[in-house]
């Protein structure tokens, strides 16, 4: 996640964050009140990343069974865009 943008992403949100107006937006931008404000090491962040990464698939495994015949499963690195277009087409339609 690191070495595919999540540090500039996060501060772009946090760029963003500051045009707005709505009250505490920047305290509930993921990541804000971390490595950018000097509340934890790079170290402890990826530690963090890690073990919420896990936590949300384990999540993940329990909202979605596996085996859900009603669920669409796809490995985005062996399907194509045009494949899973397809299939989000016809399910629409239905």
């Amino acid at each position: 996640m690191l070495r595919q943008g999540f540090v500039e992403e996060v501060e772009t949100l946090m760029k963003k964050a500051t045009t707005l107006v709505c009250c505490d937006v920047q305290h509930r931008v993921p990541g804000n009140r971390t490595i950018f404000n000097g509340g934890m090491t790079m170290e402890e962040a990826v530690y963090k990343i890690k073990t919420g990464t896990h936590r949300f698939i384990r999540h993940q495994y329990a909202w979605f069974r596996l085996k859900d015949e009603r669920i669409k499963w796809f490995d985005i690195e062996k399907t194509n865009n045009g494949e899973i277009e397809r299939v989000l087409e016809e399910f629409i339609k239905n």
